[in-house]
């Protein structure tokens, strides 16, 4: 896996989670969040889109299979931007 700044991942995970959170508002555009706002606990990401973008980083990331959804590692834009920088230490 390459190695990339963490604006570049954060960006990557950006991109990603707006598209995830498109389809779970059924294409509509989605309402406004930033990059601490709770992903799943507000409903911008489902259960279904969760495990979508939890398999996505484990792809294009980490290379290694998460064990478990956790708010604490998935919960946020930037909390998933820090577990991805710490698995590549």
């Amino acid at each position: 896996m390459q190695s990339s700044s963490a604006f570049e991942i954060r960006e990557t995970v950006r991109a990603k989670v707006d598209e995830l959170v498109r389809q779970t508002n059924g294409g509509r555009k989605p309402p406004l969040f930033d990059d601490d706002t709770p992903l799943m606990a507000t409903g911008l990401l489902d259960s279904v889109a969760t495990i979508d973008l939890t398999v996505w980083i484990e792809e294009n990331f980490t290379g290694e299979q998460q064990s478990e959804l956790s708010s604490e590692k998935h919960g946020t834009i930037n909390r998933i931007t820090a577990t991805i920088i710490e698995s590549q230490k």
